[in-house]
This record gives C-alpha cells, structure tokens and sequence, in this order.
C-alpha cells in the first residue's frame, strides 16, 4: 500500500513512552495479606480455607482492591478463575479474555514505532467492512459497528450475578480506555463512540434496534 503524505494520511506514533511505564504508581500496591493468599491459592496450598479468607477480605475491602494497580488486579480475578465456583470461573475468565486481549493488541501496536493509513483504507475502514487478508474475518466498520457494544451487553449480563468481578471488570475497562490505548484511539476515530466498550451498554440499541 502507498501511504499518502499530508492531512490525508492518518499517521499514529505508537513508540514505547517511558512515562506511561510510571502511571501504575498512581495505583496502589496490594496488601501483603491479600498477597500472601494469592501466591498460597496459586501454589494449590490449603485451598479451600485460603479462598475462603481471600473472598472474604475482597468482598470487605473492594474499594480498596480497585485502587491496586492493574497486575495485581487481573491476579485477584484470576485466583477467582482459578479457585471460585462454576459462575466466578467464568466470569473471571471473561475479565482476563478482555486484559489479554487487551495487553496482546498493545504489545503489537507499541512493537511499532509508527502505522501510517492511507485515507482510503482509512475511509474504507470507516464507512464499510472489508476482509482481513487470508484471515476470512471481516473488519470492523469503525463508525458503525456494534461488535464491541454487543460483547459489552454480553459480558455486562454474564458478570450481574458476581458484582465484585463486575466492578472489577468496570475498573479495567475504564483503563483500558485511558487516553493514548488502542481501544481509545478506536474510539476517537468512529462517528460512534459511545459504542466502545460503554458501561451502560444494556441501555442502548445495536445496529437492529435491539437493546
């Protein structure tokens, strides 16, 4: 593809920034307590008793447990994959599908020291599908889709019966959009933001009416 040079062409720095490597010192570090229990649940010690008092302390102390920083955070929701019953596990599990996904697509993007996208592509990508290589996916329409809206309806519904791991899926999420990730720029460049990931997406219409 020849990139077009100019105010037709949409360029994107995506080099490492040094300084967002710091932004997790705005989140706290998880307590020793909550700690402990984790790395006993993951060396399979004592089970049943160390989840007990993990559940516990995270039901108690939540407010506290979304001021961690986003790696202590994804652990607490993995000792739940790992360790609750049939609906923590799959609840959690939906969480960390989102972080992974998430971590995957912003190793990828920051591999990269700069993306240029033709206009066209770009006004391809923005007003209609297309397919994706040999891959047999087709693209999002970035002004139009309603692909993420649907997931977020989906997740948000699957999540209602555990709020503990809701409200900790909403905190992620909430970072995950932050200024600068590849869901936000996503989000700055549709006709239809709101669509990305909202947390009130059980209140709006998809693309067939349908809420």
């Amino acid at each position: 593809m020849d990139t077009i040079s100019g105010d037709r062409c949409l360029v994107i720095n995506l080099k490492i920034r040094i300084s967002e490597v710091t932004t997790m010192s705005r989140y706290k570090k998880i307590c020793p307590k909550l700690h402990k229990l984790i790395i006993k649940l993951r060396n399979s010690n004592n089970v049943a008793a160390n989840f007990n008092l993990f559940v516990n302390y995270v039901d108690e102390h939540i407010d506290l447990v979304l001021s961690y920083n986003s790696r202590w955070l994804t652990s607490v929701v993995d000792t739940y994959a790992d360790h609750g019953d049939e609906i923590e596990r799959r609840n959690a599990l939906l969480i960390s599908t989102h972080v992974g996904l998430f971590r995957f697509s912003e190793t990828c993007i920051a591999s990269l020291e700069e993306m240029a996208v033709g206009y066209t592509e770009l006004v391809m990508l923005k007003n209609k599908q297309i397919s994706l290589t040999e891959s047999r996916f087709m693209s999002l329409n970035i002004d139009k889709q309603d692909t993420l809206l649907n997931l977020q309806k989906r997740t948000l519904r699957a999540l209602e019966p555990t709020p503990v791991l809701l409200r900790i899926y909403l905190e992620l999420m909430s970072r995950m959009l932050s200024e600068g990730s590849l869901f936000c720029i996503f989000r700055n460049n549709s006709a239809m933001p709101e669509r990305v990931f909202p947390e009130d997406a059980l209140s709006m219409e998809d693309n067939h009416g349908v809420v």
